[in-house]
């Protein structure tokens, strides 16, 4: 008669811990040097008297360029802007302006602005380009926090099976080490794949940002919001690969007890997709996945496909 082996399910807080580390990576590596940048050139602007348009313009909610003012406006700019003889256009979302009818003062006001703007931008993307990834993540280190999870899994599996076979298949330290050396430098690839697309990210905003008018407080508002959407990037890239790292790990060792056969178990939630679903309660062999996108034929046992939260049930025949 068959048996079912109770799963072992990672704490999530080893996810978080890994993507707590990921993220502290990113900040410190990327988002640090910027930020001392934006430090270092701030108050290049005219110190010119201030009024609506002029403080917009040097706070960075409004910019100008070739001859469009856009951003946020409030009825006070708008209505000193109509003194001036502008009307709001709302096909551009903007004024359109011929700089050299403006007051003297405004004009020095977004010649100032415009300037210390792409200083700023050339001085960013010079800091952006030096940006050593390859060198910056030799010395981070996820080895402990992986060592500890396989303590984890081998506990737990070790009174999953003790229940059922009797057997004791905890791991050596040595061999703990060494997956867990293994998965570090995998993990490092990823993160350095990871930041060298925040890097291009990062470039992108400079570029589009800063050169077309943008102010220096406002393009940091942009890349620090960027930065808030890293943090669950590094969540999801922590859960994505500690998933698959305890799945082939369980795989290896449900196989050395002779264990072949397994029953997928999905996550019973709407968020399971369609393909997972139609696998709930099936019986499969860790050799031979299911087909787990009928789009593109891709198989994979559980937990082993991009973002699947399901997970194997080991079969005792």
């Amino acid at each position: 008669m068959s048996k079912e082996l109770k799963p072992v399910i990672t704490p999530i807080k080893f996810e978080q811990e890994i993507a707590k580390n990921i993220y502290s990576f990113l900040l410190e590596s990327l988002l640090q040097p910027l930020l001392d940048e934006f430090k270092e050139k701030k108050g290049l602007y005219y110190n010119s008297a201030i009024n609506n348009i002029t403080r917009a313009i040097r706070s960075g909610r409004i910019g100008y360029d070739q001859g469009i003012v856009k951003g946020s406006f409030n009825v006070a700019i708008i209505k000193e802007f109509n003194k001036l003889g502008f009307k709001f256009d709302q096909r551009i979302k903007g004024f359109r302006v011929n700089v050299n009818q403006l007051p003297v003062e405004l004009q020095l006001t977004i010649g100032k602005a415009n300037y210390a703007g792409k200083r700023l931008a050339t001085s960013l993307l010079d800091k952006i380009n030096n940006l050593n990834i390859e060198e910056k993540i030799i010395n981070f280190n996820l080895q402990d926090k992986y060592y500890q999870i396989l303590d984890n899994i081998d506990d737990n599996l070790t009174k999953s099976i003790s229940q059922v076979i009797g057997l004791d298949i905890k791991t050596t330290q040595a061999q703990k080490l060494k997956i867990a050396e293994e998965f570090t430098n995998n993990m490092k690839l990823f993160i350095k794949d990871f930041a060298n697309n925040e890097i291009v990210k990062l470039r992108e905003q400079v570029e589009q940002s800063a050169f077309s008018g943008v102010r220096a407080e406002s393009l940091q508002r942009t890349i620090e919001k960027g930065f808030e959407v890293s943090q669950n990037r590094s969540l999801f890239l922590a859960k994505q690969e500690i998933g698959l790292f305890t799945s082939f790990y369980k795989e290896a060792k449900y196989k050395e007890l002779g264990i072949t056969k397994y029953r997928w178990s999905t996550s019973r939630d709407v968020r399971v997709r369609e393909d997972h679903q139609d696998l709930n309660n099936k019986i499969f062999s860790f050799d031979s996945p299911p087909i787990v996108n009928k789009q593109t034929g891709k198989r994979a046992n559980p937990s082993q496909d991009f973002g699947c939260r399901c997970v194997a049930i080991p079969i005792i025949d």
